[in-house]
C-alpha cells in the first residue's frame, strides 16, 4: 500500500510549506485543491472559534460591567444611608444641645 503513497510538496496561501500524502493516481492540481479546500475549512473554523470567542469575551466584559455598576449602586446607597444616620444624629444632638442651652441659660438666671 505504500508504494500507492507519495508526498506531494507544495505552498499554500501563505507561502508555507504544506506535505501531503496523496494517492500517486492523484493529480498534484486536485491535491493542492484539495489542500486549499481543508485550509478554507480550517480558515472557516478558526473564523467561526474566533467570532465565538469574541462573543464571549462581550459577554464577559458585559457581566462585569453590569457587575460593577451593581456593586457602585450598593455603595451609593450605603453611603446614603449613612449620610441619612448622621443627619439624624446631627438633629438629635442640636436638640440635646439646645435643651442644654436651655437649663444653662435658666440656671444663670437663677444665679
Amino acid at each position: 500500500m505504500s508504494d500507492k503513497i507519495k508526498e506531494a510538496v507544495f505552498e499554500d496561501e501563505n507561502t508555507t510549506k504544506v506535505i501531503r500524502k496523496i494517492n500517486r493516481g492523484m493529480n498534484v492540481t486536485v491535491a493542492r485543491e484539495i489542500e486549499r479546500y481543508n485550509l478554507k475549512d480550517v480558515n472557516k473554523d478558526c473564523e467561526k472559534a474566533i467570532k465565538d470567542f469574541e462573543t464571549k469575551k462581550d459577554f464577559a466584559f458585559m457581566r462585569l460591567k453590569q457587575e460593577l455598576l451593581e456593586k457602585t449602586e450598593a455603595h451609593e446607597r450605603k453611603i446614603a444611608e449613612q449620610e441619612a444616620r448622621i443627619k439624624e444624629q446631627e438633629k438629635f444632638y442640636k436638640l440635646e444641645i439646645e435643651e442644654l442651652n436651655k437649663k444653662i441659660e435658666s440656671i444663670k438666671k437663677q444665679k
